[in-house]
């Protein structure tokens, strides 16, 4: 009957459905198996490791003054069952900025895919410095929840610096090694731009720069770095880590001293 005809094609049309759906599925799945047996491989002496951490900043004009929007992206995974190091994050700001947009998660592996596990809760705290009298660091705290091995730990957020004269400083190590490391600064053609490089050998980073209308993007990365070793009587870490420092100037804003 025509009705059982169209019943059928309907069944039909759902049963291609599903395994395009499952044909496309595949390679992700594929790739997620992949990135972690590489990884685990890479770097078999590890509990963890960042995928990913990236860092954009935004230099803009708003009212007449530059400000900056550094948009940030920490990707962990976790390569054993030792999970207890890495439950616990802090973001950081102070009286010159403020966090936007912040959000954390845990993917957690679940058959052929993730199951995501947002944090809920992000509880501010002041940070006050050994031996400082007043001290106006703040903290959003959070806890990811779920962590395994074989999860990963996302965290997103933007800073708005207001005060242009503390932009800007990346660095390439963190407490876990990291496979690709980058940092990226886009400003308008009236923005001059000067960094410099500490601890690390140019060939180690590739630099590129492009231009599009008005506006350049300087990049920097670094693949493969080391995580920070954490050693007693050693100097403080940015004497000796991988580290960028970029400068802004604009005449208006910046004049030359």
């Amino acid at each position: 009957s025509p009705l059982k005809i169209f019943a059928n094609a309907r069944a039909l049309k759902k049963l291609v459905q599903a395994v395009c759906f499952l044909l496309a599925a595949a390679p992700l799945y594929a790739q997620k198996d992949n990135i972690y047996n590489d990884l685990r491989k890479k770097y078999s002496n590890e509990n963890a490791v960042f995928v990913s951490r990236k860092e954009h900043a935004d230099i803009k004009f708003e009212k007449g003054k530059l400000v900056v929007y550094s948009h940030v992206y920490d990707e962990l995974l976790l390569l054993t069952d030792k999970t207890s190091s890495f439950i616990d994050r802090n973001v950081y700001w102070s009286s010159f900025s403020e966090i936007q947009d912040l959000e954390a998660r845990t993917l957690v592996p679940d058959g052929n895919g993730y199951k995501t596990l947002k944090v809920k809760d992000f509880n501010k705290s002041n940070e006050i410095s050994e031996g400082t009298f007043y001290d106006d660091l703040r903290s959003y705290d959070f806890v990811f929840p779920g962590l395994a091995n074989g999860a990963r730990a996302i965290v997103s957020y933007t800073k708005k610096l207001n005060d242009p004269h503390l932009y800007g400083q990346f660095y390439f190590s963190s407490f876990a090694p990291t496979d690709d490391a980058e940092y990226s600064v886009t400003f308008p053609s009236d923005v001059k731009i000067h960094y410099k490089l500490f601890n690390a050998k140019d060939s180690a980073v590739q630099f590129t720069s492009k231009t599009s209308g008005k506006n350049t993007t300087y990049t920097w990365i670094m693949h493969g770095v080391k995580k920070i070793k954490n050693e007693d009587n050693a100097p403080s870490f940015s004497y000796y880590i991988p580290t960028i420092i970029v400068q802004g100037r604009y005449d208006m804003v910046c004049p030359p001293q």
